[in-house]
């Protein structure tokens, strides 16, 4: 998902309209600035969306709504309308019941097609003014004025009004035209009132905002009215003190980013702008083309990290991931899962663990909702292995709580649309390869590669953020970088993982399946990867980590839940902090004895970690220390092999670099000999 950190600060009320764009795509950054309404081009504007080559009378059409204009409704200050007509025959009822009024038209900056800021009259009126067609808005008494003719004049510059004219009339009516604003329900995020942060997310076009201050105040009222909510800028200033024309500068920047709308958008515009925005992002810049610097990890920031990072607290839960289950509809040969099977003679123990019911999913989310929860990630095994799946994302859609989801879908083939209707933040599709047959040796079950790509597909034409999940290893050694090719065609982002590790249970016979150091000589090289050696990484792709600090954020703001309730860092992770069955969310925060010892660790408390030059090359990863070990401060093998040949070969480029392009690369690649494995369970003396 796309990110951008909104940063508006106040000086004496009044919200200045600037506002810096940082972009990420796990790789990619934007660095641009967004000033008066501007919105940079990798920014997916609504207005733009809707407007570029459709209908304004069909993508704006007008919506029914039950506060039509009538006589009782205008007597009652306010008139919902949609026409100058309407607005004209709504100060005419008032006419009806008073001739001793005088209407000013005040306009409304945020829509400036409005043609007429002043209106006088009687019961013989005239009116010249312009609506714009099929929006809606509110025909409001603001001011009553009993003949205060100079306030009257300084608070509407009407220095054209003659007062004799008006000495019969008592009392003088000010009304406003004002459009209804809405956040639309493609919408959610979070506030912290405490912090004065806000993350905000548009989960149909895939990009998250963050704010801080002032901006991230007025952001917690427009969450709070709820999606497809009216928003009332007028209220919002009452509630923080900020002054209203500052607000509307800004409601204007979160319109053209889709975080506000002017109308309730009906399923079949949905539908319609899905499709715009399908077609955009086909025509745009594909990840995969973008310059490998822009794609590197280490340049990017996130706005998501950014809130994380300014709530955090230690008591704290921002995201979670739910392994919904252990059991899967695919038979994935590299399955890090516990009772994972390797060949079809050995038998399947994924369902052996008792998991969690939806009852103890939705206590645990209410829990984690108030200790801060916006994000979730439904994962497993394949999440849509177990029943209760669909009942837990409808949940968590109406607790308003962003979800990802990690499927094979091999049983969403018919179902992609449902999933669209909830708004997945990120889905991520397992594919391993262009060719069918490979990704099928892999997967073993016939045909799925061609279901997944079928889901793949919709989920491309329904615009629904994406990435193609793929690991590296010999089976697909020779056709792996083709999903790259499948990511640019469905305007998704590949996401390759080379570091194939034995499985959370012990079982060794993964590792069989990894890449040799010949053939890392090559992959490495693909500048689609994380880990990617070459000139354009800085020091050939070696990072100094500070020892100071904890390896990583897991069990910081971010946590895992096995499906039988265990809390742990992440998946890979599988130090226990306590089990949510057992205990309340808060209690496992506060009085874990694991997780109070984890946070206190730093890197340099590990036993070997950052003694060797090959160190600084090192994903290091606790959890994969952990799972070899039993003590994530020793280093594992698979993390200390991953780091040696990374560093073998920036040492290699740096003496003598040698440029690959692509089809040179895809040569060296055929080139290479797979290694033969043994696909059986293996376990060393821990198993």
């Amino acid at each position: 998902m796309d990110t951008h950190v909104f940063m508006t600060e106040l000086e004496e009320q009044a919200l200045r309209k600037y506002t810096t764009a940082e972009g990420l795509t796990d790789g990619t950054s934007i660095n641009q600035q967004i000033r008066s309404g501007e919105t940079p081009k990798e920014v997916v504007s609504l207005d733009n969306m809707m407007q570029n080559g459709g209908t304004p009378s069909t993508l704006y059409r007008v919506l029914e709504n039950e506060n039509v204009c009538t006589k009782d409704n205008i007597i009652h200050d306010c008139a919902y309308v949609s026409t100058s007509a309407e607005a004209e025959y709504a100060m005419s009822l008032h006419f009806m019941t008073s001739n001793t009024a005088l209407f000013i038209i005040k306009h409304c900056e945020l829509i400036p097609s409005i043609n007429v800021k002043k209106y006088f009259g009687d019961a013989n009126y005239e009116a010249e003014f312009i609506l714009p067609r099929n929006l809606k808005f509110k025909v409001c008494k603001t001011n009553t004025y009993n003949k205060n003719w100079q306030q009257l004049k300084n608070d509407y510059s009407l220095e054209d009004l003659n007062e004799r004219e008006w000495s019969d009339i008592n009392s003088i009516t000010v009304y406003e035209i004002i459009p209804l604003i809405y956040r639309p329900e493609w919408t959610c995020g979070r506030y912290n009132s405490e912090k004065r942060v806000a993350l905000f997310y548009n989960l149909i076009s895939g990009f998250s905002y963050f704010f801080e201050s002032y901006s991230a105040d007025v952001i917690g009222r427009i969450l709070s009215s709820g999606r497809n909510g009216e928003v009332d800028i007028k209220q919002i200033a009452l509630q923080t003190g900020i002054a209203e024309e500052s607000i509307q500068d800004f409601a204007k920047i979160l319109m053209q980013n889709g975080l506000l709308t002017n109308h309730l958008f009906s399923k079949e515009e949905i539908t319609r702008y899905r499709a715009k925005l399908a077609e955009f992002k086909r025509k745009e810049t594909a990840w995969v083309d973008k310059p490998t610097e822009e794609k590197l990890p280490m340049w990017t920031s996130n706005a998501e990290q950014l809130y994380f990072d300014a709530v955090d607290d230690k008591h704290t839960i921002c995201s979670c991931m739910f392994e919904m289950t252990y059991r899967c509809s695919e038979m994935c040969i590299h399955c890090y899962n516990p009772g994972a099977t390797r060949n079809n003679e050995e038998v399947s123990h994924r369902a052996d663990i008792k998991e969690l019911t939806l009852d103890d999913y939705k206590r645990i989310v209410d829990e984690m909702y108030e200790l801060g929860l916006v994000k979730v990630c439904l994962s497993g095994g394949d999440p849509f292995s177990k029943e209760i799946t669909w009942e837990l994302i409808d949940y968590l859609y109406q607790k308003e709580i962003a979800f990802d989801i990690f499927t094979n879908g091999q049983r969403i083939t018919k179902d992609v649309q449902r999933l669209a209707n909830y708004y997945p933040r990120l889905v991520g599709v397992s594919i391993y390869s262009g060719v069918a047959e490979d990704h099928d040796a892999i997967t073993r079950i016939p045909g799925s590669w061609e279901r997944s790509m079928q889901v793949v597909k919709q989920l491309s034409d329904l615009a629904i953020p994406m990435n193609l999940k793929c690991c590296v290893m010999q089976p697909n050694l020779h056709t792996y970088y083709m999903v790259a090719d499948l990511a640019k065609q469905y305007g998704a982002q590949p996401q390759f993982e080379i570091n194939i590790t034995e499985s959370n249970d012990g079982d060794l016979c993964a590792k069989q399946l990894r890449l040799t150091e010949e053939q890392l000589q090559v992959v490495l090289r693909d500048n689609n990867l994380a880990l990617y050696i070459g000139k354009e990484a800085p020091n050939y792709g070696a990072q100094i980590r500070d020892i100071n600090l904890c390896s990583c954020g897991a069990g910081g703001t971010g946590f895992c839940m096995a499906p039988n309730g265990d809390l742990r860092g992440c998946p890979t992770f599988t130090l226990v902090f306590g089990n949510t069955k057992e205990q309340s969310v808060l209690e496992i925060l506060a009085n874990s004895k694991p997780l109070k010892e984890w946070r206190k660790a730093v890197v340099k408390d590990y036993t070997e970690c950052g003694k060797y030059d090959y160190c600084d090359y090192c994903n290091l990863c606790a959890g994969v220390n952990y799972t070899e070990h039993g003590d994530f401060r020793k280093p594992a093998e698979t993390n200390c092999y991953m780091a040696k040949c990374r560093y073998n070969l920036a040492h290699k480029l740096m003496e003598q670099d040698e440029p690959m392009n692509k089809e040179e690369f895809v040569k060296a690649l055929q080139k290479l000999p797979k290694a033969k494995v043994t696909l059986q369970r293996k376990y060393d003396t821990k198993g």
